[in-house]
């Protein structure tokens, strides 16, 4: 990779926007009620800002994402909370697994191979996920794009 393409890529994502966040799936066999003693996640996503221009909407592999939960059920005997990732005939990897109930649950996930994955937050009986594609990344460290990742092939 060349000098002046991390110039070019460098700069292009310094003047990008700020967050995009992926579109939330919602699995039409779960109800978007209140779930007496069974949890209450009542949303995922992927906080960090991802690909922008021809790479909008995907991530990279290699670099880091901040994922987060919203749990409505905050009570003593709320069940814990998890979030995963599951890459596309693979198995889910935890990505945190939280005991004490709060609003938002949050991560780090750094998907390790480009594909199709699906981040899911459960509580109890109650779940939400969202679709992330990965393609290949490169992950800038902080002190120059301010620690984003440019996606080099979606």
């Amino acid at each position: 990779m060349s000098a002046a393409f991390v110039a070019i890529a460098g700069a292009a994502l310094l003047a990008a926007p700020t967050a995009a966040v992926a579109e939330p799936y919602e699995d039409p066999s779960t109800p978007s009620v209140t779930v007496p003693e069974g949890g209450l996640v009542t949303g995922v996503a992927i906080t960090t800002p991802i690909g922008y221009g021809s790479v909008a909407g995907h991530l990279g592999a290699g670099c880091g994402y901040r994922v987060a939960a919203m749990i409505g059920d905050l009570s003593s005997s709320a069940p814990k909370v998890a979030i995963t990732a599951r890459r596309a005939g693979g198995s889910a990897k935890t990505i945190v697994r939280a005991a004490t109930p709060q609003s938002v649950v949050s991560g780090t996930w750094v998907p390790l191979s480009p594909g199709s994955y699906t981040i899911t937050a459960t509580q109890g009986s109650s779940s939400r996920s969202i679709q992330a594609q990965v393609g290949i990344g490169l992950q800038f460290p902080s002190f120059f794009g301010k620690g984003q990742c440019a996606v080099l092939i979606p």
